[in-house]
């Protein structure tokens, strides 16, 4: 009977479904809500070296000047130098009567301490300035090398902008969180009739091979577009309690959660590939969960790495461009429509193989 497995499979998993659906949703309202906590506590000023206001500082080539406050009674000015702000290990490079020095510079990173001497038992400071750009905690993790790995190659991501963060904090590690769930799931939905041995007694049904597989596969494919559905609705509501749907709109989160869909439909189907191969949940869950680690891995090193970055090409997490949507405003039909020929063509396969095996009995 068409549709019977459907149903089956929809009233027997949704307890599970459900679970995880809850999960799934907590980490996107708070990954949201944590958005103006992050950027508050990263954007912090940085911290101001002592007397710095006091003390300015020019680089050109080789050399460095300095120019201070004058301090009333002194009767002469010391500049120290150090390789760190601590000046611990710093030494006297300059002794003037001027408020204002000249220094050889060597393109390294230097601290400069100025002391108004009074006589040589009383010193005070009168500022430290610095050859180093400061910066804060947040500008320094754009910055970083790693911080490519997880913009998808798009060096114009903002971490200090919800589209930015979102990118990162959110869109970069989703396929790990909902695209091993749907690998074991799916490995498991149908090596349990196997290893139950059910099937003989399924097939003595009206049931046929074709459609109690399309049926399995079709439930999956249903759940992953309910989850991905109400994600973004959630996503959606955290972002308007934030202030901050102006910047995401609605299309924005419809547009970058959907158009994952035919993504997690690739990995159902090589999934249930696996599994109907293997016939033991096992061997087919392994496979499954590594083959999707690998395709995340080579994504990673890909967009970390200018020379790697042709590992990009192999993994289909490439063909999810949800930059393209949050950044630009643009969907990729393409991509969408090639992912889900490609989902399609590996079910295929599974089928195929599924309608020549002996059942066991």
């Amino acid at each position: 009977m068409i549709g019977r497995t459907f149903l089956f499979e929809l009233r027997h998993r949704w307890k599970g479904f459900t679970i995880f659906l809850i999960i799934v949703l907590i980490v996107v309202a708070g990954m949201v809500q944590l958005f103006p906590v992050t950027i508050d506590a990263m954007e912090e000023d940085v911290d101001e070296l002592e007397g710095e206001d006091n003390v300015r500082i020019q680089v050109e080539n080789e050399t460095v000047w300095l120019n201070w406050d004058r301090v009333e009674n002194a009767s002469y000015y010391k500049v120290l130098e150090d390789t760190g702000s601590h000046m611990a290990t710093s030494r006297e490079v300059a002794r003037t009567e001027e408020n204002h020095t000249e220094l050889q510079y060597d393109n390294g990173e230097r601290y400069y301490a100025v002391l108004a001497g009074f006589d040589e038992e009383e010193e005070v400071l009168v500022g430290t300035v610095s050859t180093v750009e400061r910066k804060s905690p947040i500008e320094e993790l754009m910055e970083a090398p790693y911080f490519r790995a997880f913009t998808a190659g798009r060096p114009d991501v903002d971490f200090r902008e919800i589209e930015g963060f979102l990118s990162i904090e959110l869109y970069s590690w989703w396929f790990l969180l909902v695209g091993l769930y749907l690998a074991y799931v799916s490995v498991n939905n149908v090596t349990k009739d196997y290893e139950d041995k059910r099937l003989d007694m399924i097939f003595s049904n009206p049931v046929s091979r074709m459609n109690f597989l399309m049926e399995k596969f079709s439930a999956l494919a249903f759940y992953t577009l309910l989850l991905l559905t109400v994600s973004s609705l959630v996503l959606m509501g955290s972002l308007y309690s934030i202030g901050e749907v102006r910047e995401f709109g609605v299309w924005e989160a419809f547009a970058s959660m959907l158009g994952a869909w035919p993504l997690f439909l690739v990995v159902i189907a090589f999934s249930i590939l696996f599994a109907v191969k293997f016939q033991r949940a096992r061997i087919a869950v392994g496979l499954s969960l590594m083959i999707a680690l690998v395709m995340y891995a080579l994504h990673i090193a890909g967009n970390m790495v200018d020379a790697l970055e042709w590992l990009t090409t192999l993994t289909i997490l490439t063909y999810w461009d949800y930059n393209s949507v949050i950044l630009d405003g643009v969907f990729k039909t393409w991509h969408f429509v090639g992912l889900f020929i490609l989902a399609m063509i590996i079910f295929v396969g599974a089928l195929s193989l599924f309608d020549r095996q002996d059942i066991p009995t």
